[in-house]
């Protein structure tokens, strides 16, 4: 599902979705890519099992680090990208998605779904480039899954799929079946969500772009 390619256009990476590794593909021949299966797991080898499932990947903008979203352990990986090493792992909410970072600011955001039919709402995480660290998670909606940064206002967009039990009726059925979606928006000056801010769309948006 997730792909990311290196500053010099050479490597790319892609998520397995299942299991523990990730592919790392040497371009460099374009007839002829080195394909490598990449353990997350430090210590235990390339598995099918699905014990992490890395669902989305994206670089550091300096190069040196690429995270990985691991949906089924709930968690952010962060890997070093000269020798492949695991260098930390961090929790997040549950089913975490997409992740993206801020040009202007030092933050990594991380889009969690939450698990439907229980307490656990879905959440955006903000991750602190300078200090490692996660800042106090963000309640954006109901099964926040696609997020996009717009610079030139300083927001994070949010799509909410709101597929599962609980979450807000529509103003207006949908055409198609099941409840609307909507977008929320997130300041990045202050990191809180935009209040009265929400545009109501058609149903499960599952990914947002600019």
């Amino acid at each position: 599902y997730g792909l990311c390619i290196n500053n010099t256009n050479n490597i790319l990476y892609a998520t397995s979705k299942e299991g523990n590794y990730i592919y790392k593909i040497d371009l460099t021949n374009l007839l002829s890519p080195i394909i490598q299966e990449i353990s997350l797991e430090m210590g235990n080898p390339v598995s099918t099992v699905q014990t992490l499932n890395p669902y989305n990947i994206c670089l550091s903008p300096d190069g040196t680090r690429y995270f990985v979203t691991c949906n089924k352990s709930a968690e952010l990986r962060i890997v070093q990208t000269s020798n492949d090493s695991l260098l930390d792992i961090h929790a997040t909410g549950s089913n975490p998605a997409e992740i993206i970072f801020s040009h202007d600011y030092p933050y990594l955001f991380v889009s969690c779904m939450g698990v439907p039919g229980t307490i656990k709402l879905s959440v955006v995480n903000v991750f602190n480039l300078n200090s490692n660290t996660f800042l106090p998670e963000i309640y954006a909606g109901h099964d926040s899954k696609g997020i996009m940064i717009d610079d030139v206002s300083n927001k994070l967009y949010v799509a909410n799929r709101n597929v599962s039990s609980g979450g807000p009726a529509a103003h207006h059925e949908p055409v198609c079946e099941g409840k609307n979606g909507y977008i929320t928006a997130i300041d990045l000056n202050t990191l809180q969500l935009i209040p009265g801010y929400k545009a109501e769309l058609s149903v499960d948006p599952y990914h947002i772009s600019k």
